[in-house]
């Protein structure tokens, strides 16, 4: 009888061949190979494939597929998750719109002794007289104190019912750029049948509208007017004059100041935020924040001091979920109105920020949060100058606006209930008839103060289950969770470490059909009563390897 045999070369061949083939046709993610760790199963080293590594934290749990929320740390590392949204109410461009002004036509007759100086006046010789008038701005229901332009035209149109030729200036002393007032020049002759129409920009220019400081919405204008005797020309009397029509066109604003009145201004459609994590599908069960926060901050930029009304706020859950509806926020912190702070004339472009925080104290807002609701919706509006003008009047400015933020913070503090995370990793090996069975080693880390039950799938390319480690769905095994000291802090993870045999046949269909492996956990606090915190440092280790058993044929030398 032929006696099978195997050298050893031939054998460490065989071995290292078998191995190479493993790692040659896997996904494994050489970053998650520690051979360290490998070593310390204390397996038998020639086969022993690590095969994933990893570890999760709260944000890696909390905000998986979530683009919306945030995990944001405070010096303590307690760990807070945040959503929030800002909008803008209104822009200064918004708030006010300058409506080209057609103002009266004003007359400024000759007067007496300009009319006898020019009686006796020779051919060349001249006489001059003013006129001075004050136009309407128009700005409809907005008194106004002042503006400063950034745009805009400003046109007379002058005329002369005295056959002689005039030069006119118009001076508006309370329009000034640079210090200067605005100065607008003419000249009125045969030529142009004593007809002229001048127009100048008025970017730059500020209008002081008060003539004074008793008014509103007031231009004043003087007129100095020189005529020049001419040969052909009658000899005007006091009831001839020289007429002009001021007119504006295509006004743009820098600053406008004035009384702005009372009024409301609407958010339009109401501000939306998306609880992902209670939308994302792997959450089935029930998060209870202990302590929720909803931040209603104002960022406030007009000189106009403002009231918000909180028209409504509101969680919901739209159907066909079997819990949809609108959970409505009430209490003393949404029924009372939120007084918004102006800046001052110092504090020109500058945002005053003033804010409202809803909480378990003034509110049933924690209510509203516990029952997990996809959308946090807010309806909110603004009642400008709510007790009237103030003494220092309003302002606004072009670039001025206001804005609102909501901002949901639900520090990561309380219970969870039937609460499934889960987490895949590549996992590809093609089948090879060397490999007799395979045991699969899971080492898990469980460093949150929450209690897990852990199962493991393999996932085919359309990512569906093929299999699990653990053959009952019901022996999911559990991992208690990390041992925490009296101040509810963990101060030392629970390890578990469970071994898996998976027979020949059942290892050709996992391994030559998956693509991934699958971690699926419940998370749930324990106990149920008491409340727990998440920290940054908080990890959930993940470890896989695999001890490979092969089929080596001895032949006999």
């Amino acid at each position: 009888m032929k006696q099978n045999y195997f050298t050893y070369n031939s054998y460490l061949k065989v071995l290292l061949l078998s191995i190479g083939l493993i790692f040659a046709n896997s996904c494994v993610n050489p970053d998650d190979l520690d051979f360290d760790r490998v070593a310390e199963t204390k397996w038998n080293p020639d086969m022993a494939l690590p095969l994933v590594n990893s570890s999760l934290t709260a944000a890696d749990i909390i905000t998986k597929s979530d683009k919306d929320g945030k995990i944001e740390v405070g010096t303590d590392k307690f760990c807070t998750l945040v959503y929030q949204n800002e909008f803008s109410v209104k822009s200064g461009g918004e708030l006010l719109a300058l409506p080209d002004q057609a103002m009266p036509q004003q007359n400024g007759n000759i007067t007496p002794l300009a009319v006898a100086a020019f009686g006796i006046a020779p051919v060349g010789g001249t006489a001059s007289y003013s006129y001075n008038s004050v136009v309407d701005f128009a700005s409809g229901a907005t008194p106004m104190d002042s503006i400063l332009f950034a745009g805009g035209t400003l046109s007379f149109t002058t005329a002369s019912t005295i056959s002689h030729d005039a030069s006119v200036t118009f001076t508006l002393i309370s329009a000034t750029k640079n210090g200067l007032p605005m100065v607008i020049n003419t000249v009125l002759n045969a030529a142009n049948n004593y007809q002229s129409t001048v127009t100048i920009p008025v970017n730059g220019y500020s209008f002081d509208l008060t003539n004074g400081g008793s008014q509103t919405n007031k231009i004043p204008v003087k007129m100095d007017v020189i005529l020049t005797k001419t040969s052909g020309g009658n000899l005007p009397t006091t009831s001839d004059k020289i007429s002009f029509t001021p007119s504006m066109n295509n006004l743009n604003w820098k600053r406008v100041h004035g009384d702005m009145g009372t009024f409301t201004m609407s958010t339009g459609i109401p501000d939306t935020i998306i609880f992902s994590a209670f939308r994302n599908s792997i959450y089935t069960g029930q998060i209870a924040f202990a302590d929720p926060r909803v931040i209603f901050e104002i960022r406030n930029q007009f000189g106009i001091p403002l009231q918000v009304d909180f028209v409504s706020v509101k969680g919901n859950i739209p159907a066909p979920n079997p819990s949809a509806g609108d959970f409505v926020v009430t209490g003393l912190g949404i029924n009372t109105p939120l007084n918004v702070t102006a800046p001052t004339l110092a504090q020109i472009g500058q945002e005053i920020i003033s804010s409202r925080t809803l909480d378990k104290n003034n509110s049933n807002v924690r209510d509203v949060i516990n029952n997990n609701p996809y959308f946090f919706i807010t309806n909110i509006n603004f009642v400008a100058n709510p007790t009237g003008t103030p003494s220092s009047r309003n302002f606004i400015t072009d670039t001025s606006t206001l804005k609102a933020r909501v901002r949901c913070e639900l520090p990561l503090y309380g219970k969870a209930s039937n609460f499934e995370l889960i987490k895949e990793f590549d996992f590809e090996f093609k089948d090879t008839d060397a490999v007799e069975s395979a045991t699969l080693r899971s080492v898990m880390t469980n460093g949150f103060p929450l209690d897990l039950e852990m199962q493991i799938y393999f996932i085919d390319g359309f990512g569906n289950p093929i299999d699990s480690l653990v053959k009952s769905a019901s022996n999911r095994y559990p991992i208690k969770a990390g041992v925490v000291n009296t101040s509810g802090k963990v101060i030392a993870p629970t390890v578990v470490t469970t071994d898996n045999t998976i027979e020949e046949l059942r290892w050709k269909v996992i391994s030559s059909i998956a693509k991934k492996i699958r971690i699926r956990a419940s998370v749930g606090s324990r106990p149920a009563t008491d409340d727990v915190k998440i920290y940054s440092d908080y990890l959930l280790g993940v470890q896989l390897s695999a001890r490979v058993k092969l089929k080596i044929d001895l032949k006999n030398k």
